[in-house]
């Protein structure tokens, strides 16, 4: 995970503020076994590959969240929570 791991991590710690750091653990040991299906996403000059990472962290969230027992809508409120954050413009000017 990238530039986009703080909001990953930033919605996993208001979510589950006693068990974050185990929960972005198995995230990442998801996102390792996941990613090395699409490693060749970061040399690739297509424009959608370049997303494969992204939704390669997305998938081992959703992965571990199973894990955890929890059910479709807590997962997607989670992801969309991330998702909302990380497509928020940043500047003064941008923001409504």
């Amino acid at each position: 995970m990238v530039s986009y791991r703080k909001y990953f991590i930033t919605g996993i710690k208001k979510n589950f503020p006693g068990s974050s750091d185990s929960i972005i653990a198995k995230a990442d040991f998801h996102y390792k076994i996941i990613s090395a299906d699409t490693s060749f996403a970061a040399s690739s000059a297509n424009p959608i590959d370049k997303r494969l990472d992204f939704s390669s962290c997305f998938l081992a969230l959703i992965k571990t969240l199973d894990e955890q027992g929890l059910d479709f809508e807590a997962t997607k409120k989670i992801c969309l929570e991330i998702v909302i954050e990380y497509v928020r413009p940043k500047n003064k000017f941008r923001q409504t």
